[in-house]
């Protein structure tokens, strides 16, 4: 009778038994949850040609580790999802519409994989994911292994085959990747302050560095305003303040054709810029700083209005209007982490909930029926559905989950 190698310690260990670790398929797990959230189940359909009872399995259909980036498409029908375990994850919405004379269960469940080379540790994390307006490609970064560090993967969304790779001019990992309204051109930002522009409709992608300034730290990136500007995170001056320097920053509007500025945004930041987002046609912006400031801030208007203080935000997103605001904070300062929903118009707070880590990467879809985040188990991924006016439609959340582990014991 075969018996795989893997078996034989096992059995030395435990006699004429031996037990196998089964990483099970993507599935609700029993996980210490925040008041308020509930779990529903997430399924992935089997594998009729996988072994009944495999001996030893390593099944990574979900997440395995640490979930950096969050992008829905453009139909907001699919969520994708990446991090620390190396691959993206494509979810499905389905509405029960039939199929090919199937008609499919409603709800989120997993379509597919993309995947990008890795190697050993940590090369081959990603830190940056981007979906481009036609939503055809998938824009990839993070500790690159392909060749340098800074390599971007464009790959076809609906396949995962890789089309493109932009590379040349980041040696260090890239976390930030944003695209323009109309697709031809992507943002992307590295740890060493770099930021470079990116025009997709050559092949292969070329590029030329709009700034590179390690006095920027890398907890917010470079994003697009509309077609044509880049909101470009600057360095303004050091000030004195209780007897120690601060550094400053400001918000400068780089015109992508003119290489020029065209104007800087009417804030002075504090000691970091934590978050950076603006809608899609580019009227409105939204930062925070380590200060624990959040400003909107509408083109054309004189100020920026201090939306609230008193939490770092991580993460941002608009609805395309830019009349909603996703929020995910960090855990600091005796703050609890939380996601919030803001009406931008109004200034008031729709939603909140508490979680139990950062949320680094929040999304909303652009019909504005979905918001999702991290910020729970490492591998979570938690989903509510409002009704397009910042109202909830369930107060419960679903949560699309990675891996559960279980122990099997059987005889050979």
């Amino acid at each position: 009778m075969f018996r795989p190698p893997l078996t034989v310690p096992f059995r030395l260990l435990f006699g004429s038994g031996w037990v196998g670790l089964c990483l099970a398929l993507p599935h609700v797990v029993d996980a210490q949850l925040p008041k308020g959230i509930v779990v529903e189940k997430v399924e992935v359909a089997p594998d009729e040609d996988a072994p009944a009872a495999p001996y030893l399995s390593l099944n990574i259909d979900g997440h395995t580790a640490s979930i950096k980036a969050i992008a829905f498409s453009p139909d907001s029908r699919t969520l994708y999802t990446a991090g620390q375990d190396k691959v993206v994850h494509a979810w499905r919405y389905n509405d029960a519409r039939a199929k090919a004379f199937v008609v499919e269960p409603v709800g989120w469940r997993k379509s597919h994989t993309i995947r990008w080379e890795i190697a050993r540790s940590i090369r081959g994390s990603i830190y940056g994911l981007a979906v481009s307006p036609r939503g055809d490609t998938v824009a990839i970064a993070g500790f690159g292994a392909r060749g340098t560090a800074g390599d971007i993967v464009l790959a076809d969304a609906a396949d995962g085959t890789i089309d493109a790779v932009a590379r040349g001019e980041h040696s260090d990992s890239v976390f930030g990747l944003n695209y323009s309204h109309d697709g031809r051109w992507l943002v992307s930002t590295d740890l060493r302050g770099k930021s470079v522009l990116w025009d997709v409709t050559r092949a292969p992608p070329a590029g030329r560095a709009l700034q590179e300034d390690a006095r920027i730290g890398s907890s917010s990136s470079e994003v697009f305003a509309g077609r044509s500007h880049v909101l470009l995170r600057r360095f303004k001056e050091l000030k004195k303040a209780g007897g120690r320097s601060m550094a400053t920053f400001e918000i400068d509007y780089h015109n992508v054709n003119t290489g020029r500025s065209d104007g800087r945004a009417p804030i002075t930041l504090y000691a970091d810029i934590t978050a950076l987002a603006t809608s899609r046609d580019g009227r409105y912006m939204a930062v925070c700083d380590a200060a624990r400031r959040l400003y909107v801030y509408k083109t054309g208007d004189r100020e920026a209005t201090k939306l609230f203080e008193g939490q770092v935000a991580r993460s941002l997103c608009f609805s395309p209007d830019g009349r909603y605001l996703a929020v995910g904070t960090m855990a600091e300062g005796g703050n609890v982490p939380q996601v919030h929903l803001w009406d931008t118009t109004t200034k008031k707070r729709l939603f909140a909930r508490a979680l139990q880590r950062s949320v680094i990467s929040v999304a909303l879809s652009p019909d504005g029926r979905w918001l999702a985040c991290n910020g729970g188990e490492s591998h979570h991924v938690f989903l509510w559905e409002f009704d397009g006016r910042g109202g909830l439609v369930d107060e419960k959340a679903k949560l699309l989950t990675g891996v559960a582990t279980s122990v099997c014991q059987t005889n050979i």
